[in-house]
């Protein structure tokens, strides 16, 4: 699971982990409130986590979690092929993010100055 790899990544477990609404976290939505994917409960639960998603239709919940997808497609993923065709392998897609990160880590948040 791509949390667990990001767990490693990141050295610790955050108190809880901010989802959209895909499937994989909330299957469906009952007065407002996610119903979350049993499979996710049970990850989370093994692992200490809560799980919140977002707002539904309310893209300022999501913080700037939006803009840095955005930022990274726009620096990792080529805009003209298919990601396929413009890495050999998982372990070169790899290398590319794990530069992206780098670089990105070292740039002072222009709003929190972190």
């Amino acid at each position: 699971m791509a949390l667990d790899y990001c767990f490693r990544y990141i050295g610790g477990i955050p108190a809880y982990v901010l989802t959209d609404n895909a499937k994989t976290a909330a299957v469906k939505h009952i007065a407002g409130v996610a119903v979350i994917n049993p499979k996710m409960v049970s990850f989370a639960s093994a692992y200490g986590f809560s799980i919140q998603t977002c707002v539904v239709y309310d893209p300022a919940s999501k913080g700037g979690v939006e803009a840095a997808v955005r930022v990274a497609k726009e620096d990792i993923c080529p805009k003209d092929t298919n990601l396929v065709q413009s890495y050999t392998d998982v372990a070169e897609l790899e290398a590319a993010c794990a530069a992206y990160t780098t670089s990105i880590n070292s740039v002072v948040h222009s709003t929190s100055g972190k």
